[in-house]
């Protein structure tokens, strides 16, 4: 039988050590591992409906954009809960400097993605308008 390198964390009956047996559990059960995180998340999102979800937008607001859920709907409230650009209330995303990461606005996933795609920069959509205009 194959040992794992980990020979101080290795239980004296084992060849592996947990966490190097488990890694190989996991590998070897991906269907059954899928199962229990599955069931573990209908289990979090039945004693708190609605919680967890927003658990999430707390947590990925507060480290993406260092903005608590208060600052996020102060934001949503100065756009109208609507993209800058288009006016479009689906999909709105938040937009921010890559560079300096100083928040922007608010804009649709399209809009936020158009503005991407042409380099974040006003060079990129002056000639994408000069484009247009012909």
């Amino acid at each position: 039988m194959k040992e794992c390198g980990h020979s101080a964390k290795r239980d004296k009956n084992s060849s592996y050590c947990h966490s190097c047996y488990m890694h190989d559990w996991r590998k070897k059960n991906k269907v059954r591992v899928a199962e229990i995180a599955k069931k573990s998340y209908e289990k979090r999102k039945r004693n708190d409906p609605g919680g967890l979800r927003l658990a999430q937008k707390k947590q990925k607001l507060k480290w993406s954009y260092g903005l608590t859920i208060e600052g996020y709907n102060a934001l949503m409230e100065k756009f109208n809960n609507q993209c800058a650009i288009c006016s479009r209330t689906a999909n709105l995303v938040i937009d921010h400097c890559h560079e300096t990461n100083v928040i922007r606005g608010v804009l649709c996933n399209k809009c936020n993605t158009a503005i991407g795609m042409l380099g974040d920069n006003i060079n990129g959509l002056s000639r994408a308008i000069s484009y247009l205009e012909v």
